[in-house]
């Protein structure tokens, strides 16, 4: 098996996938077990919300061509960025390897510490690797995913493949 059948999944919001594919989000930061088990060079791949259709109704719009489990042919369209009429999105959680349009290369992986830790270090450049234009940005889309959730963060760099 190759090292990119190998990718692990995670899961994207529509927000962090569209400043990835501008360019603008390096950095990323997880709670708990799931960022403790990578390490530099592992590849993951973008799970994010998307639907799979039979037929590229929109050849224009961005989507990438799978085979689903059951042996058909699908292509994927992504929620991210889609500027036609609404289709049925599935979860990111569901989100197959063979439908992903984005890899990334995991490039540190910082030691986990406390949430307001973590939050507090926060500066502009980092901010900006997150995707965010400000460290108080950061702050409000963090808060409004995570509420006061506490636990352990882990922080991860990544390049894209």
């Amino acid at each position: 098996m190759s090292d990119e059948q190998r990718a692990r999944g995670l899961m994207f919001t529509d927000h962090s996938v569209l400043e990835i594919l501008a360019g603008r989000k390096r950095v990323t930061r997880r709670f708990g077990v799931q960022a403790t088990r990578l390490r530099p060079g592992v590849l993951l791949y973008v799970k994010e919300a998307y639907s799979g259709c039979v037929l590229n109704h929109w050849p224009d719009l961005p989507s990438t061509r799978y085979t689903d489990r059951h042996g058909i042919e699908r292509w994927a369209f992504y929620r991210a960025g889609f500027t036609r009429s609404p289709l049925s999105w599935r979860s990111p959680m569901f989100m197959p390897r063979a439908a992903s349009r984005l890899l990334l290369r995991v490039e540190s992986v910082d030691t986990a510490t406390s949430v307001g830790r973590s939050l507090a270090s926060i500066d502009v450049e980092e901010a900006i690797r997150e995707g965010a234009a400000t460290p108080e940005a950061f702050r409000a889309g963090w808060a409004a995913m995570h509420g006061d959730r506490q636990g352990e963060v882990t922080r991860i760099g990544f390049s894209v493949v």
